[in-house]
């Protein structure tokens, strides 16, 4: 079995594991990303990274790069109803204002409209470009937490050719998802409300629908008719859509439904996915064990709106990133990593 050494080996190639790497690349660390997937999301995901995301990515050189990807939703920042999407009219606008009424600038950098599964090769492009390994295809197997030495040894699977390898990192970060098997691994338990609302369905999409938007583009638009309620998201603002709806079972007629629903007959309409979930609330007894860090849907699950897990994610990642750096470097005592769970759990 060969052996590699890294500093910091991240375990989830998706957005947060991303995000994280880069933030490690910017501080100068060695790191080493691995994913089981072959390809990034093929799913839309999150689609709204707000003002605090926007403001990390551009700590990293990433702000322009990910509005230019995300120009096809430039400006479809409103809400929307009606009976079906063809009869449903743009909701009014807030914005804040101060004292005197005007609109307040928040930030330098607004927030960004783009889907996960846009966003996430442009980081994965760019972690590469900043000088992470990054292999994806390639599965964590087991670890070892090594007290003499302090490091940890990764035994790594590459799926494509069943190749088998050991990797020695000083620390290793979980972004592999709701389901971490590194926090399972670690023993770590969570806590928390469990399944919250009722079960949804969201129904992923394709049909050409720019002439119906025209001029009432939206991000999110509420459908009220009886026979097809639920919400119709804009993933690139004319082809791809994801429509959600009440419901615990994929099983139904979804081309009639999603006609209904958008009040015209869509010839070209194509069903990409139908995925049954529940929002849950779940987070992690504790992010760090030692020298394994927790970060995204690995230290907490929320309801997905307003994409909540994905923004408090790149958080995590980038408060992570800069300690497992001061401590790295000789620059902070080891103590400074209890400072992220101290400061992200309560978040």
């Amino acid at each position: 079995m060969t052996e590699a050494v890294t500093e910091v080996l991240i375990v989830g190639g998706g957005l947060v594991g991303l995000t994280a790497a880069l933030v490690c690349r910017h501080h100068g660390l060695e790191v080493t990303v691995v994913e089981k997937r072959t390809t990034t999301s093929p799913q839309p995901k999150a689609r709204r990274f707000h003002v605090r995301s926007m403001e990390i990515f551009r700590e990293l050189g990433l702000a322009q790069a990910v509005h230019e990807a995300a120009r096809d939703l430039a400006g479809h920042d409103r809400m929307a109803a009606g009976r079906t999407l063809a009869e449903a009219g743009l909701l009014p606008l807030w914005r804040p204002s101060g004292p005197g009424g005007p609109e307040v600038e928040l930030s330098p950098e607004p927030p960004c409209l783009i889907a996960q599964d846009t966003l996430e090769p442009v980081l994965r492009e760019a972690a590469v470009a900043a000088g992470a390994t990054v292999r994806f295809g390639t599965e964590l197997t087991a670890f070892e937490q090594r007290w003499e030495t302090g490091e940890v040894v990764a035994t790594l699977l590459d799926r494509t050719d069943g190749r088998r390898e050991r990797l020695r990192c000083r620390h290793l970060v979980a972004a592999d998802g709701a389901r971490s098997t590194v926090r399972e691994a670690s023993g770590i338990g969570r806590s928390g409300r469990g399944p919250v609302g009722e079960p949804s369905v969201s129904v992923y999409f394709r049909a050409d629908l720019g002439d119906v938007v025209r001029g009432r583009e939206f991000n999110l638009c509420q459908i009220d008719h009886p026979d097809a309620p639920g919400a119709l998201a804009s993933v690139d603002g004319r082809r791809r859509w994801v429509f959600m709806t009440g419901g615990d079972t994929a099983d139904r007629d979804w081309p009639r439904v999603l006609r209904t629903a958008l009040g015209v007959p869509a010839p070209d309409l194509e069903v990409l996915s139908a995925l049954p979930w529940r929002a849950e609330m779940l987070v992690a007894d504790r992010y760090t064990h030692h020298r394994v860090h927790l970060v995204g849907d690995a230290a907490h699950v929320m309801p997905p709106f307003a994409a909540s897990g994905a923004n408090t994610g790149i958080a995590d990642a980038h408060n992570l990133g800069w300690k497992l750096a001061a401590v790295l470097r000789g620059r902070a005592a080891p103590a400074l990593l209890d400072s992220y769970d101290a400061e992200r759990r309560p978040a």
